[in-house]
């Protein structure tokens, strides 16, 4: 028996795989395998595993993916589309699509199979809408799938509300605590931005799909016109650039730091604050405060309502620079009509946790959505893909203040255990000759669980080089270049 989610995107699709009983005779990790393919697929981030695959076809070809997005006669957009516009020509490419992409991947389903497809998120008075369109796509499904209609019957396929597959694969629920959480979800992709804003209680409404109450909007604001904005500046300063490589620096320009090689040219006149200044003279983090604060309770929200939200981003455009703490900024003034002076540490990391999954939540999520609707679990098996890196620096007055929480997990699979070096630097090497950093496992939303830490001196470069590494079955070593150093668990 196989678990299968397919994550259909406006820009991009991703598909998970999960065997619950292959761990048991392989001692792997209790978790989905992302499925990649080198020849449809990509990613962002160079080195990471070619897990997406553009949402795009050749008509009457099985040309799909990235093959299909670098044709002049590929056809885009596939999901908005099918929601908005499903005529039958739609849904016969549809049916393309999936047919291809299933072949490509070697994927048959069998009556002892469960799949999950995310759908998008409809709010409370729109149940005709999402009827409408889970009917269209099974009839794409129809198109694709020889036996379709007998392995439906059969009950081998199922839809989730991808806010809700989001909050799953980010562990918002990972316990029978009966208390209310309020989900803000925020999907920003190549093609549009989509916001959902859910509560619910248990994870019997979580499994019956149903969230006490649902409010979701939309606007044509997304990750292309970005590029457009830095071409256009780019003009005014006198550099002429494709789209392109303003996508290419746009990715490179990540809270980590370069990624791969950018234009040059470019390169020299947009650096990660003078994109944060093209977004906010385009409005663009005013205009994503606006829709979210259009689905939130008509009542007033307080500061402490705001602060107990739980945060969720996914696609590519969250991974911008300041993404989260600007958005949280605009939608403050948006709501309270004023600025917040100073985002408290722990909020500002529970929006830094947010979006450590942007291409991964969903497809994720639905699976173990799936897995504890039908083997009635109520907890996630935690995985060494949720380790981060805490790192503490010495002040003045000796006491230890904590840096950015660093994820090790950057769109990759490391489930069968990683080996990484890391150069971090203390923010102010000049007034301290040690260092602390924290091992973190994380886990039940923002909670965190402390592994274990190492401490030692710096090297002469005021940098420390942490060469960490965690095999398949979660064990830990870490170790720092050139300094002796001893991990101590927690």
């Amino acid at each position: 028996m196989k678990y299968y989610s397919i994550d259909f995107g406006n820009s991009n699709t991703n598909i998970a795989v999960f065997e619950p009983n292959s761990h048991l005779e392989e001692r792997q990790p209790l978790q989905p395998e992302l499925l990649a393919n080198d020849d449809i697929g990509f990613h962002y981030y160079p080195g990471a595993r070619k897990i997406l695959v553009p949402s795009c076809i050749v008509p009457d070809t099985p040309v799909i993916g990235a093959k299909a997005k670098n044709n002049s006669n590929g056809v885009f957009n596939l999901k908005n589309q099918l929601k908005n516009h499903p005529d039958e020509k739609v849904i016969e490419l549809c049916g393309q699509y999936f047919r291809a992409l299933f072949s490509r991947f070697s994927i048959q389903f069998s009556e002892n199979d469960k799949v999950v497809f995310t759908r998008p998120s409809f709010g409370d008075n729109n149940e005709v809408d999402k009827q409408k369109y889970i009917d269209h796509f099974r009839a794409a499904l129809e198109k694709a799938i020889t036996d379709f209609s007998d392995l439906d019957q059969k009950g081998v396929f199922h839809f989730c509300d991808e806010a809700l597959a989001a909050a799953v694969g980010y562990r918002v629920f990972q316990s029978e605590k009966g208390y209310q959480k309020d989900v803000l979800c925020l999907d920003i992709g190549s093609f549009s931005a989509d916001v959902t804003y859910f509560q619910t209680t248990d994870f019997y409404s979580i499994q019956a799909n149903e969230p006490l109450t649902v409010q979701h909007n939309n606007r044509l604001l997304a990750g292309s016109k970005i590029n457009e904005w830095m071409s256009a500046y780019a003009e005014q300063q006198g550099v002429k650039s494709a789209l392109g490589d303003c996508e290419t620096l746009k990715i490179s320009l990540t809270t980590e730091g370069h990624l791969f090689e950018a234009d040059k040219d470019l390169s020299k006149i947009i650096n990660q604050e003078v994109l944060n200044e093209i977004l906010n003279n385009h409005q663009f983090y005013e205009q994503l405060a606006q829709l979210c604060a259009s689905v939130l309770p008509q009542f007033n929200p307080d500061e402490n309502y705001l602060n107990s939200l739980y945060f969720l981003f996914t696609g590519g455009s969250s991974q911008l620079p300041y993404f989260a703490e600007s958005l949280f900024r605009k939608l403050w003034q948006t709501l309270f009509d004023t600025e917040i002076n100073k985002i408290p540490v722990s909020l500002s990391r529970k929006l830094r946790h947010a979006s450590y999954k942007p291409f991964e939540a969903c497809v994720t999520g639905a699976i173990w959505w799936l897995w504890l609707k039908c083997e009635d679990q109520r907890f996630i098996p935690t995985s060494d893909m949720d380790y981060a890196i805490r790192l503490f620096e010495r002040q003045p007055s000796k006491q230890l203040q904590e840096k950015l929480l660093i994820f090790l997990r950057r769109g990759e699979d490391i489930t069968h255990g990683i080996n990484r070096k890391y150069q971090l630097f203390p923010a102010h090497p000049q007034h301290q000759d040690h260092y602390r950093i924290e091992i973190v496992r994380l886990d039940e939303g923002t909670n965190k669980q402390y592994v274990g830490f190492i401490k030692g001196a710096l090297n002469e470069k005021g940098e420390i080089r942490l060469n960490l590494s965690i095999d398949k079955g979660g064990e830990l070593t870490a170790q720092v270049e050139n300094i002796a150093t001893e991990l101590f668990y927690i």
